[in-house]
């Protein structure tokens, strides 16, 4: 899936993990890797500033390993973790900008992968990419899609009624792949927001949800 805005510089994020899902209720933000899985290189991928901010914290502990903290407009916090040791390039007080490289992916902290296909050095290699607003975690993915901006304002203004054109909806996917991009993708959020926006695109969410919970969780 293709992102409006970044938090890796080759601009290529996958979600592997994402907002709250069913099986992870406490995981508060979204795990990206590259596409192309350069991050299990020793050259790795650079982590960015999602947007201008400021650093307000730089730590390091055993469930996020090395992590940054960068204060926004709007009351947003963004948040990144995992990082690997030693590559912070920051330090708090920095300002920094939209793009900028702060630190390089890493799999400090409470990491667990059973892949077996990637280097051990390399496995588990992520980013964990959070968003705060007024200190609540919400979820990172319409801000990444930019559908919200780190700011607070929408990313783009509605037009007028009379100038609004309306667009050809696209078709819909089969229900068993839409099912995939919930449980598995984390493509859809979660709670009432997933109910919404698979609404807002033209799906059943109960008719997803019941095929979700058949498939994924035995339900």
């Amino acid at each position: 899936m293709a992102y409006k805005e970044h938090v890796i510089s080759t601009k290529n994020e996958i979600m592997t993990s994402g907002f709250k899902p069913p099986d992870r209720p406490t995981h508060s933000g979204c795990d990206y890797v590259d596409a192309n899985r350069l991050e299990i290189t020793q050259r790795g991928v650079d982590i960015i500033s999602v947007a201008d901010g400021e650093i307000t914290r730089i730590s390091k502990d055993a469930t996020s390993g090395n992590f940054i903290y960068i204060k926004h407009a709007g009351g947003i916090e963004s948040f990144y973790c995992h990082l690997r040791d030693k590559s912070i390039s920051v330090k708090v007080g920095d300002k920094v900008k939209k793009g900028q490289v702060i630190a390089v992916m890493g799999k400090t902290g409470n990491i667990i992968s059973s892949r077996t296909d990637i280097p051990e050095e390399y496995r588990g290699t992520h980013l964990h990419f959070g968003v705060r607003l007024n200190g609540a975690w919400v979820d990172p993915v319409p801000y990444m899609n930019g559908v919200k901006t780190i700011g607070g304002s929408p990313a783009t203004a509605t037009p007028p009624k009379s100038e609004t054109v309306e667009a050809a909806k696209p078709a819909l996917k089969p229900l068993d792949e839409i099912a995939r991009e919930v449980a598995i993708l984390g493509l859809w959020g979660s709670g009432q927001d997933r109910v919404d926006r698979l609404t807002a695109a033209g799906y059943d969410a109960k008719a997803v949800q019941a095929r979700v919970n058949q498939v994924y969780y035995g339900k």
